[in-house]
């Protein structure tokens, strides 16, 4: 979520809505921290994949609460009835 376009992540949620199927998104929690420690002298491309949208993810999570329904996965899977208890003896 934090390195896709915010407009794609809503399109995907909407289009598995559309077709009954819940969305499931996860963050880590240092995403949404900006003044996290910068280790230095990563090869570009981990700077990339771990800096870039750090001060924008945790505004992009909340408008995508606002813009959709979420609970959580226990919920979903237990209102869904699609998950089994399995007993083991």
């Amino acid at each position: 979520m934090r390195l896709y376009p915010e407009w794609l992540t809503n399109w995907a949620i909407r289009r598995l809505n559309r077709e009954a199927i819940s969305a499931q998104v996860y963050i880590h929690p240092w995403e949404v921290d900006p003044g996290q420690p910068r280790v230095d002298g990563l090869p570009l491309l981990s700077r990339l994949r771990h800096y870039v949208n750090l001060g924008s993810t945790l505004d992009k999570l909340k408008r995508l609460f606002a813009a959709h329904r979420f609970a959580p996965i226990q919920q979903i899977i237990s209102e869904s009835g699609t998950l089994q208890e399995i007993r083991i003896a």
